[in-house]
């Protein structure tokens, strides 16, 4: 008789969390939302009236909506949090059901990801799912449409730079730890602001025009007067609990993603939470 081998169930149970952005720029007006891009899909591919959520909204992701094909998809890996576990075995042992998805969250921190974490580094922005669904298996999705007027990081321009500062016309928004976007007269240089005094930002991690998390802009192309700056999306995550409510940082953030996504009034965009898992039989 074969001895049964006892394993842990991250073992036996694999799950990934992933937080996927995909950037549409420049969609008509009369396409800017989920439903008129489904409708669209359908007019033009009258087959996908009959497919399920999880088809159709691949299709869309994939660019199979003529005028509507995506500039960029953003997607990784990401760490589920102590709060999704304790949502989780609460809900299994009946002390609780509360482990809706109420919000998915965006924030402007690049800060690491703690296990232990219960808010965001600095949210920002927080959108009802306006589709939930899974494909029949194993894989579950949350759907978030983020119109061209929705869900933009702070913007404004320069009026003076230096080798590693930047100062800004209205620092509102901005926070220490964010990642931001400088374009100068001659590049574009993704940056994490390392410390602020008032209007000015001290950065550092420097990335662009052949720089790779460099201390200093390079000498020929310091950022002046005029210049922009953009804050990017740093982080994201999904919210739950019966404190949820439409107020930033309430409720219990079951994961959290870094990331660095640009989206301005050109960008629309889906934001995407997919939790699948693999069950393995010994």
């Amino acid at each position: 008789m074969r001895a049964t081998r006892i394993v842990s169930i991250a073992d036996k149970i694999p799950l990934r969390s992933i937080i996927q952005l995909t950037k549409f720029r420049n969609l008509p007006d009369h396409l800017d939302s989920l439903d008129a891009l489904k409708a669209e899909l359908i007019r033009q591919h009258p087959e996908y009236a009959s497919m399920p959520k999880w088809r159709v909204m691949r299709a869309i992701r994939g660019g199979k909506v003529k005028g509507a094909v995506p500039v960029s998809i953003n997607r990784d890996d990401n760490l589920l949090l102590r709060g999704f576990y304790q949502n989780l075995f609460s809900a299994l042992s009946g002390d609780s059901s509360d482990i809706e998805i109420k919000y998915l969250a965006l924030g402007l921190s690049y800060a690491e990801t703690s296990f232990s974490q219960t808010e965001l580094g600095a949210e920002y922005y927080r959108s009802v799912p306006t589709e939930t669904y899974d494909d029949g298996q194993r894989t579950f999705y949350a759907t978030s449409y983020l119109k061209k007027s929705e869900g933009n990081p702070p913007s404004t321009t320069l009026t003076a730079g230096t080798s590693n500062t930047v100062t800004l016309t209205s620092p509102t928004g901005f926070v220490s730890n964010g990642r931001i976007q400088i374009e100068t007269d001659n590049a574009t240089y993704n940056c994490t602001i390392t410390g602020i005094a008032g209007s000015v930002l001290t950065v550092g991690s420097i990335t662009g025009n052949g720089l790779i998390g460099a201390a200093s802009f390079p000498v020929g192309d310091t950022p002046a007067s005029g210049n922009t700056c953009q804050a990017l999306i740093s982080e994201g995550s999904i919210i739950v609990g019966a404190d949820a409510s439409v107020t930033l940082e309430t409720g219990t953030p079951l994961n959290r993603r870094r990331v660095e996504e640009e989206k301005t009034l050109n960008d629309s965009l889906l934001f995407d939470y997919i939790l699948s898992g693999t069950s393995v039989e010994t």
